[in-house]
């Protein structure tokens, strides 16, 4: 005998032959598939197999986030390392270069000239491709060539208007400009914890460039506008690359730019006219400074690639404060090899900027060791937003 209930068949029978052969537990209702009577598994797991499900799948999500982010700051320590590297090794040729052919214009020349041959035998090797670009990209472009050859100008001018101290302690506030340009241009900010770090950074360059501090307003304003286009260079580079330009199409188009704007200026500063007059009077070039040069051109291509790739990865305001640290470790290769000799505040200004710049890497690359002190009580010094 059966009863039909919500159509589902239940036989009496079966129950009563269960209770005869002395089974009295009550059947443990499972799902039914009322056209075979066959009992199912639900396709929908308990609360606590769902958690049991997702919890390794959510740690294998953490470990390869933290993966990805240790993978991320290495990759940024290597860089910088090699622009670290690399820029020291330019310093040091443009010295011995400038000191045996004194014509700086025609050194950016060079630069700009070895960027353009340099960027176009990697074209050819395919190692990027030129894309269409639009008449927005261009003047892009054309105004950031502008602002290459105009940095390095304004740089060498100032340098006839106030004394050397004094020229290095306003190039060290390029960071500063870097922030003010990122806050009022862009609205966007830094951390409590990165303005900090910012402090021994520029004012550690100022201690360790003590010296005859001369100058006149002309050299003022050119110095701190030099200062000024130096940022503007950084951001500018920074934010060029989030587009759709690789950073070996953007060297190579502004390269042919660069380079005539610089052969202009050295034209309108005498230099052509001096080289012309030296090769008149065939007074030969030794074998040494030839290969220093050749050198040099080398160098500097290779230092514009990774410029251009470490901003790109760890941000404009990154590099400016790099270009503080090159300045101290500049002059610790100075005591090295030149036997320069500074006095106690300068080895103090030197000391006190690489610690700032240790303080700024620990802030900007490595936040959870931050948040720990931030757990800890120090509160406001996780970043709240990192380049």
């Amino acid at each position: 005998m059966a009863f039909p209930i919500n159509g589902i068949n239940i036989r009496l029978e079966g129950i009563r032959r269960q209770h005869h052969h002395g089974n009295t537990e009550s059947p443990t209702p499972t799902p039914f598939n009322t056209a075979n009577h066959t009992p199912q598994l639900s396709a929908y797991p308990s609360p606590r197999e769902s958690e049991d499900v997702q919890r390794p799948n959510l740690a294998l999500l953490m470990e390869r986030k933290e993966h990805s982010a240790h993978a991320d700051r290495v990759n940024k320590y290597r860089q910088l390392a090699i622009y670290f590297v690399m820029s020291l090794i330019l310093t040091i040729l443009n010295k011995f270069v400038l000191s045996n052919c004194p014509y700086p214009y025609m050194l950016t020349a060079l630069h700009a000239a070895s960027g353009m041959l340099g960027c176009h035998a990697l074209l050819r090797r395919g190692y990027f491709t030129l894309s269409s670009i639009t008449s927005a990209e261009q003047r892009t472009i054309n105004v950031f060539s502008l602002l290459y050859t105009a940095n390095v100008a304004l740089s060498n001018v100032s340098l006839h208007f106030v004394t050397i101290p004094f020229h290095q302690v306003v190039r060290a506030t390029t960071p500063v400009f870097t922030v003010l340009i990122y806050r009022f241009r862009y609205g966007e900010g830094y951390s409590r914890a990165t303005y900090l770090s910012l402090l021994p950074v520029v004012a550690g360059v100022a201690l360790a460039t003590y010296g005859d501090y001369y100058y006149t307003t002309l050299g003022l304003v050119t110095t701190v506008g030099g200062a000024l286009l130096a940022a503007i260079k950084s951001v500018a580079t920074n934010r060029m690359q989030t587009g759709r330009l690789s950073a070996l199409e953007i060297l190579h188009r502004i390269g042919q730019r660069a380079l005539l704007q610089s052969i202009v200026l050295a034209l309108v500063n005498g230099e052509i006219s001096d080289l012309i007059r030296i090769i008149y009077l065939r007074r030969p070039i030794s074998l040494s400074t030839s290969a220093l040069i050749l050198l040099n051109g080398v160098v500097s291509f290779g230092l514009n690639i990774i410029s251009f790739t470490a901003n790109h990865k760890a941000g404009a305001l990154t590099m400016s404060v790099a270009a503080n640290v090159k300045q101290i470790l500049t002059i610790v290769l100075s005591i090295l090899f030149f036997h320069l000799h500074v006095g106690i505040l300068h080895a103090a200004g030197m000391l006190l900027t690489l610690l700032g710049g240790i303080w700024y890497a620990a802030v900007t690359f490595n936040p959870d060791f931050w948040a720990v002190r931030r757990y800890q009580g120090l509160g406001g010094i996780l970043p709240t937003r990192r380049f």
